[in-house]
């Protein structure tokens, strides 16, 4: 098996595995910590490989430090620092635990923009500089450093995946923190009309179209924002989608497609469209 194959199935495993315990574990701090377990013991895996792997050039560790390491790294740094939070909750005092959510995201807006070079090389899609930034480090970091951490001691050369390792965890925990906040929100689900729709199909499905319609642009011409539509569909059929980016990588990771649920409304709508047709034939 080569390297690329046994990341992917890697992969796979943690995500299916991360998964079962967001079903199995109602305790919070609890689900964090077996999901941080869980990513270490894969990363430990990931880790052995690469001991053994010799590249066949630049352009193969680079893509490999660039893409497949960080998002293994991002899920452990993820869960750890989600732990953390959990276990250091305030009880009882909605101010406070608000304060401890708005505190955190501070923190983290502080981070993004200490790293906007390299959030931005890796949003433009570039790899004129790749192998300058992406490359097997002399000492084995990963997982022993903590977010917002740095990844390098002074006087090494970074690799700058560690970073990406971060910033991925960073966009994770920044979805985790604001639909916490909103949770906290009085009345989240009370304002306005009386809805009387509810969502009945999987959140998967319903994550599914929150992307389709921020990908297609066509809420406020394109100008919304997919955290917005995330609330707002939410708001509209009254459910709770915490952790929507972890649930996305997971329908990445299907075999069986990654537009389920869109191809299944489009099937039903032609079908419909269909049994209209015939009827006015007749």
């Amino acid at each position: 098996m080569t390297y690329p194959d046994f990341c992917t199935n890697l992969y796979e495993r943690l995500l299916a595995g991360l998964a079962g315990i967001e079903k199995e574990s109602a305790n919070p701090v609890q689900r964090a910590q077996r999901s941080s377990d869980l990513a270490r013991a894969v990363v430990n895996e990931l880790e052995v490989l690469l001991h053994d792997h010799a590249f066949a050039d630049g352009r193969e560790e680079s893509i490999f430090y660039k893409e497949f390491r960080p998002g293994f790294y991002a899920q452990l740094l993820y869960f750890d620092r989600v732990y953390q939070l959990e276990l250091d909750w305030p009880s009882g005092n909605r101010t406070a635990q608000r304060d401890h959510l708005e505190r955190e995201l501070t923190r983290l807006t502080a981070f993004f923009r200490d790293h906007a070079f390299i959030r931005k090389y890796m949003r433009s899609g570039g790899d004129y500089l790749d192998e300058r930034l992406f490359f097997r480090s002399g000492e084995r970091a990963g997982y022993l450093y903590q977010l917002y951490n740095e990844c390098s001691n002074p006087g090494t050369p970074s690799n700058y995946g560690d970073v990406v390792a971060q910033l991925r965890a960073g966009e994770l925990l920044e979805e985790y923190l604001l639909a916490a906040l909103a949770e906290l929100e009085p009345g989240t689900f009370e304002r306005g009309f009386r809805r009387k729709l509810m969502w009945t199909d999987s959140k998967a499905g319903l994550i599914e179209l929150a992307y389709g319609l921020h990908a297609a642009g066509v809420i406020n011409e394109g100008g919304a924002e997919l955290n917005e539509i995330v609330e707002a569909l939410e708001w509209i059929f009254q459910v709770r989608l915490r952790n929507y980016p972890r649930t996305f990588q997971e329908i990445l990771a299907r075999k069986t497609g990654y537009t389920n649920f869109l191809d299944k409304v489009r099937k039903e709508l032609l079908l419909r469209i269909q049994q209209i047709e015939e009827k006015h034939i007749r």
